[in-house]
């Protein structure tokens, strides 16, 4: 005997809530929400996964055209590229608990404020998370990169970063079960292949 949705009392029941019994698919996904959804219902992450990849496909089509410049200028900005993920390198040496959420919320603010072409002087101030140590290793490496390359423009160092955020996030979407982090992680166990040429492409 089938089973109606208690909530709309139309459709058939065909998911089993640990909220309200048997409901209808509609229904699991106009109710779910993070305060009331148990975390290891199947629904509730199988949604949160999905909003996730919508969200980063959302976010890479107004960023597209950063991460096409970055490619058109490779061979001028494949150095930098090269020297921010080498930074990151030694941060994950001294602390084994970065994700690619935190990488990405570190480049981000980077990027916001190296984007800031006005801006009078260098913050200075050292955020004690570790969103702020990728931060401040991101703008620390593109200011010793600047000093080097003084013909580095706002908009290199900005569609560099856009190209790290998109690499990133591919691990996101991909969903092998290895993230940025990790192999990052494994180019640093391999010491006898450190070059400076690009770790991750």
């Amino acid at each position: 005997m089938s089973t109606v949705c208690p909530i709309c009392n139309k459709k058939k029941g065909k998911r089993k809530c640990p909220l309200h019994t048997i409901i209808c698919p509609t229904c699991c996904g106009n109710i779910r929400d993070q305060d009331t959804c148990p975390e290891h219902c199947p629904y509730y992450l199988k949604g949160q996964k999905f909003s996730a990849k919508k969200d980063i496909e959302k976010s890479r089509k107004k960023t597209y055209h950063k991460v096409e410049y970055f490619q058109k200028n490779s061979d001028r900005l494949e150095a930098l590229f090269s020297a921010i993920q080498s930074a990151f390198l030694d941060v994950f040496s001294r602390d084994d608990y970065y994700n690619d959420k935190i990488i990405l919320e570190g480049i981000k603010r980077a990027q916001d404020f190296f984007g800031e072409e006005h801006r009078a002087q260098q913050d200075t101030a050292i955020l004690l998370n570790r969103v702020g140590v990728i931060e401040t290793t991101v703008k620390e490496t593109i200011y010793q990169y600047k000093l080097e390359k003084s013909d580095l423009t706002t908009k290199d160092i900005d569609s560099t970063l856009e190209w790290l955020i998109f690499v990133i996030r591919n691990f996101i979407i991909e969903g092998t079960g290895i993230d940025f982090v990790e192999k990052l992680k494994e180019a640093l166990h391999e010491t006898d292949e450190k070059v400076q040429g690009r770790i991750i492409t």
